[in-house]
């Protein structure tokens, strides 16, 4: 759910940024100051995470469905146990 949530946010945070960059004035106005490096490097690391990010959201909402259902239908079997057993956990 932490991945998720993290490209969730990733996906909310790239739609500011383009809303952000639509009221910055256009490179053909002579009186615009240029472009910080630290702006341009965000605008090249959400091109590239943009495309990335909102199909890895739905993957791994599909993911994590598919083991909801599974623990659920197997429940009581005790073929299924690896399922719902904690891995990272006590």
């Amino acid at each position: 759910m932490i991945g998720i949530a993290m490209c969730d946010v990733s996906v909310m945070h790239d739609i500011i940024w383009i809303k952000v960059t639509t009221w910055i004035p256009e490179a053909d106005n002579p009186n615009r100051i240029p472009d910080s490096y630290l702006f341009q490097l965000c605008s090249v690391l959400f091109d590239c995470t943009r495309n990335f990010v909102r199909p890895l959201s739905v993957w791994i909402a599909a993911a994590m469905a598919l083991f909801r259902f599974l623990i659920v239908k197997n429940a009581m079997n005790s073929k299924f146990d690896f399922l719902s057993a904690p891995r990272g956990a006590f």
